[in-house]
């Protein structure tokens, strides 16, 4: 699944008495004190004095927002209470093994300090390695694919937010003004999104909605060409995912934007050529990143590092994620859609080939043996020519009226 997470969920007497595997869980006290944690903030855990316990990190987080709004004390008296919901957000962006592992340790006295409390621990799947299981975390739960209905009630509050946001402060004509506005904005997203086939299939995955979502916020409407779409979701990931959650990471940091692009065309194009969608990871590092970051990267990451290359871009871009193991036991990556696969294929043509009409007679050898692998991929690369549209009707008269033979 792409972009999977899991929501580990810990409550000390449902946990004991139930064993929670259930696909819904009832929580029996609606009514708790919610504390939001982002764990990217304790990248430095490895560095805490062995006093510092999770209840000093999370009131210092805490007081450096609303020390001036909750009296003295409080969190303490609502924990003893069981009156609070825990949410720490992000288990998967603690950037090393080590860190999580001090996390996990962490976590585990504090639930059993406050066991009365409930805690939900969010983190991608390729992060978690069961390490709060010794907490009582015995209950991970995945995020499944959106639905139309889920679609429709994210876009809708996402603007509504929106909404609240800018007219905090205005008068009731702006707020009203505001309001109508960004419904009129959501309803117009929703209305792209249900008709386009290839937009939906994208939508259904939460991460990709939300970047979808964020790209029609800040252009006020979406690229109306697919690969300027699919250009934009790319450049967040790539660009933005490290420095929007305060992420650092080395032997990603060492590349420039259009290094790591060139190594994940190379990727998808190596996948594409051998007809993969999915590919074990030793073959990756040995047949493909190997040679591609030497060429690429020069002396930025050694050999010894590729494994740690690769285990960063999973990580950090979401690009690439982890999707089980093969016959042979090893671990298997794919692209987290197969669209961003064959767009990064596409680009790679054009690294290749700089010349239009090589580049065309290349799709169109590939598209007429094989048309539905590559059609997507070439349609991809076509629309970027400088005139697309009477290359796409010299592809189509050739596939089905074709004067040649592919060789």
């Amino acid at each position: 699944m792409s972009f999977a997470a899991v929501i580990l969920i810990f409550q000390l007497e449902n946990v004991l008495k139930n064993k929670i595997f259930s696909s819904r869980v009832h929580f029996r006290e609606p009514k708790r004190f919610p504390i939001l944690i982002r764990l990217n903030k304790f990248h430095d855990i490895a560095n805490w004095p062995t006093s510092k316990d999770l209840l000093a990190a999370i009131k210092g987080e805490i007081e450096a927002n609303l020390s001036k709004a909750i009296p003295k004390d409080f969190l303490e008296e609502k924990l003893e209470q069981g009156k609070c919901l825990i949410l720490l957000d992000a288990f998967d962006e603690l950037a090393s093994g080590q860190a999580r592992q001090l996390l996990a340790e962490k976590v585990k006295n504090f639930a059993a300090l406050y066991p009365r409390n409930q805690f939900i621990v969010t983190s991608r799947v390729t992060g978690y390695n069961n390490q709060l299981a010794p907490a009582g975390f015995e209950a991970p739960f995945t995020i499944q694919k959106l639905t139309p209905d889920h679609i429709r009630s994210f876009v809708q509050k996402w603007y509504e937010h929106i909404a609240r946001l800018q007219s905090h402060e205005q008068d009731e004509n702006a707020r009203a003004y505001l309001r109508k506005e960004y419904t009129q904005r959501g309803e117009a997203l929703l209305e792209v999104i249900f008709k386009n086939e290839r937009i939906s299939s994208l939508a259904i995955n939460p991460m990709l909605l939300s970047l979808i979502t964020l790209i029609h916020y800040v252009k006020v409407k979406l690229p109306e060409q697919r690969h300027l779409l699919y250009r934009e979701c790319i450049d967040i990931l790539v660009e933005q995912w490290d420095a929007a959650r305060g992420i650092y990471a080395p032997l990603l940091h060492d590349l420039s934007v259009e290094e790591k692009k060139r190594i994940l065309q190379r990727v998808a194009f190596y996948m594409h050529e051998h007809h993969l969608k999915s590919i074990a990871k030793n073959d990756l590092i040995n047949d493909v990143l190997r040679a591609t970051c030497r060429e690429i990267g020069g002396d930025k990451i050694k050999d010894g590092d590729l494994e740690n290359f690769l285990k960063a871009i999973e990580e950090r871009t979401g690009l690439l994620v982890e999707k089980g193991f093969n016959d042979q036991g090893q671990s298997e990556l794919s692209f987290s859609h197969l669209t961003f696969q064959g767009y990064l294929t596409a680009l790679e043509l054009f690294s290749l080939h700089k010349d239009e009409d090589t580049v065309f007679h290349l799709i169109w050898k590939k598209i007429a043996n094989d048309s539905e692998w590559w059609q997507e991929v070439g349609l991809l690369a076509i629309s970027q020519f400088k005139n697309p549209l009477a290359y796409q009707k010299k592809l189509h008269e050739k596939i089905f009226h074709g004067d040649e033979q592919p060789v």
